[in-house]
C-alpha cells in the first residue's frame, strides 16, 4: 500500500455545561477576564479537550482529488460518501450489507479513501472536476482508532492549518481520555515539517509575524475558501441539530483547502526544510 503526504482536519462540539462539576466550572469561568467572557465560558466548551469531543476528522490528499472523513454516527465501515464536498441533502448510514462493496475495512483490506502517493504538482485541485469521497461512521472512539490505524498505514508528512496549536493536542488528549493508543506524535520538533506540517506555522515564519486565518490565505493564493458556507463557529449548532452530513462536508472542505494550500507553498517549505524536499524526492522516486 503506498504511502504519501496527508492533510487532516478536526471538528469538535462541547458537553453540557450542566453535565461538568461545579468546581470544574469554577475552574473554566476563574480563567474569565470579564463578565462577557464568563457569559461565554459555557459556548467554548468544544475547544477545549477536557470539556469537548471529536465528531469529525477530514483527510485529504494533496496531488489528488480525493479525501475521506470520519464522523460520529452509528458504526458504518468506510463508504462512498454520495453528498460528497457539494453534496446538500442529509444522507442516512447505509447498511452493513449495502456497504460491503465499499471502500475497506478497520483492519485495513481492501480500497480505502485517501490511499495512494500524492507528491503535489503545486497547481491545486481545484481545476479536476470529479471528487472521490469516502466515509467512515462511529462513535468517538472508533472514529479515533480509525484516524490513527490509517495514519500508520498510509500517512508521510502530516499536514495541518494550526495543526501543533489545536488538532494535534486535541487528537492525543482525546485518544488519552479515551483509552486509545496513537501511532505518531502530532507534536513532534517544531522546526521541521517533516513528520508534521503545520501550515500556520510556516507561513507565520514560526510565530515570527501574525497567524492569519485558513479562509485569509485561501483567498490570497485563489482556493475555494471552505468557509463559504459555514465556520467553525456554526458545528455545534448543526451538531445539535442532527446535520451530521453538513459537519462531515465542511470538515472535508477544510482538509481539501489545506491540501491546496500545501501545493501553493510547496517551494517554500522546501526551502525551510530540506529534509521534506529529500522525503518529497524519495516519494516520487519510489513512484
Amino acid at each position: 500500500m503506498a504511502r504519501g503526504p496527508l492533510a487532516f482536519d478536526i471538528e469538535t462540539v462541547g458537553v453540557e455545561w450542566d453535565s461538568l462539576d461545579a468546581e470544574v466550572q469554577e475552574i473554566l469561568l476563574k480563567r474569565a477576564r470579564s463578565d462577557e467572557e464568563r457569559d461565554e465560558v459555557p459556548n467554548r466548551l468544544g475547544l477545549h479537550p477536557g470539556t469537548g469531543r471529536i465528531v469529525a476528522i477530514g483527510m485529504w490528499r494533496p496531488g489528488e482529488n480525493r479525501g475521506g472523513v470520519l464522523v460520529d454516527g452509528p458504526s458504518q465501515e468506510w463508504t462512498s460518501f454520495d453528498a460528497g464536498i457539494d453534496g446538500e441533502a442529509e444522507s442516512e448510514p447505509e447498511s452493513a450489507s449495502e456497504s460491503e462493496s465499499g471502500p475497506g475495512t478497520r483492519t485495513g483490506t481492501g480500497t480505502e479513501p485517501v490511499t495512494g502517493t500524492g507528491t503535489g504538482t503545486g497547481t491545486g485541485t481545484g481545476s479536476r472536476s470529479r471528487i472521490d469521497a469516502k466515509i467512515f461512521r462511529g462513535s468517538e472512539r472508533e472514529i479515533l482508532e480509525e484516524f490513527w490505524r490509517f495514519v500508520r498505514a498510509n500517512a508521510t508528512t502530516l499536514i495541518t492549518y494550526n495543526g501543533r496549536g489545536f488538532d494535534g493536542p486535541y487528537l492525543h488528549i482525546r485518544s488519552a481520555m479515551l483509552g486509545v493508543a496513537p501511532s505518531r506524535n502530532l507534536v513532534p520538533y517544531r522546526y521541521s515539517f517533516k513528520e508534521h506540517c503545520d501550515l500556520g506555522e510556516a507561513l507565520s515564519f514560526f510565530r515570527a509575524r501574525p497567524m492569519d486565518s485558513l479562509a485569509f490565505w485561501c483567498h490570497q493564493f485563489g482556493i475555494e475558501s471552505p468557509k463559504a458556507e459555514m465556520d467553525g463557529s456554526g458545528v455545534g449548532e448543526m451538531f445539535a441539530a442532527g446535520k451530521i452530513d453538513t459537519i462531515a462536508r465542511y470538515c472535508l472542505r477544510d482538509a481539501k483547502a489545506t491540501a491546496e494550500l500545501y501545493e501553493k507553498v510547496e517551494s517554500l517549505l522546501y526551502v525551510m526544510d530540506p529534509a521534506l524536499a529529500r522525503e518529497a524526492n524519495s516519494l516520487g522516486s519510489a513512484g
